[in-house]
């Protein structure tokens, strides 16, 4: 028997309808999980991979060439000596990080750890914890754990991306610090674990009652390749640092981006 025109009409109208609701249903976090699982039929494609290749090697010239040097130059540092901290900025001095003769009774360990919330103003929400533990060898250690939450149109979506870094703090002065490290990148959801290396690097700066922060970092997540940029401004109060800011990841193309706010502690 042929089928009636209408009915035809009716099936197509039904499969278009499926299509398009399987493809509303992909948000940016299924997106990532896409090109960590190496997968390339994800809707947030993009024709950028040589726009990605270039952009990566001017981004590698460009933290082996100026971040290290400048710093040095400026804060008349880079000889790894030993160098301790005040007990929290500004106590009993300006700044917080001591120089290299400054004697043994300066603080050997610093511990920051810190709390955030973030949104995209859309759909995302961020969730962060961070833990900064150095010694006055200079070496330390930088963790960073955040649970991204995604409203869909059936639900919502989530996963924990972050790291973990062996850092060197290469470069400091009383009111500024440099630090460059390697570790491991991590995705972690209901359904698997995936791993990269990562490349690190970040500065704070702290005045009288301000502060600030810079980090960015580089690697890899399973197939996929990861930038995150993040920048802090903040206010500081005896031990503690109020800030706002924004953090901003590219994995493979997939953006993820949040702006808000947290508590620090300089302990």
């Amino acid at each position: 028997m042929t089928p009636r025109p209408r009915s035809i009409r009716a099936v197509c109208t039904l499969a278009i309808a499926c299509g398009t609701s399987a493809w509303a249903q992909e948000g940016k976090l299924d997106a990532v999980r896409d090109r960590v699982d190496g997968k390339s039929d994800s809707a947030w494609d993009s024709d950028s991979d040589g726009d990605d290749v270039e952009g990566f090697f001017e981004l590698l010239d460009f933290v082996f060439e100026v971040p290290f040097g400048l710093p040095c130059a400026w804060l008349g540092d880079g000889n790894f000596a030993r160098a301790g901290f005040l007990a929290y900025p500004n106590c009993g001095g300006a700044g917080y990080w001591l120089p290299a003769d400054a004697g043994a009774d300066d603080k050997r360990w610093t511990i920051r750890p810190r709390v955030e919330w973030g949104t995209d103003f859309d759909d995302l929400e961020r969730t962060g914890l961070g833990l900064e533990l150095e010694h006055a060898n200079r070496l330390g250690l930088d963790f960073t754990w955040n649970r991204w939450r995604e409203d869909l149109t059936a639900g919502t979506d989530e996963l924990d991306l972050g790291d973990a870094n062996f850092v060197v703090r290469f470069a400091q002065g009383p009111n500024a610090a440099f630090r460059a490290g390697l570790g491991l990148n991590y995705l972690a959801d209901e359904r698997d674990t995936d791993l990269g290396f990562n490349l690190t690097y970040g500065a704070d700066f702290v005045g009288r009652w301000l502060s600030a922060g810079l980090e960015t970092d580089l690697g890899t997540l399973g197939s996929a390749s990861l930038f995150h940029l993040r920048g802090t401004l903040g206010l500081l109060v005896s031990r503690f640092e109020l800030y706002a800011g924004f953090d901003w990841f590219d994995i493979e193309g997939v953006a993820l981006d949040s702006y808000g706010f947290g508590l620090r502690g300089w302990f």
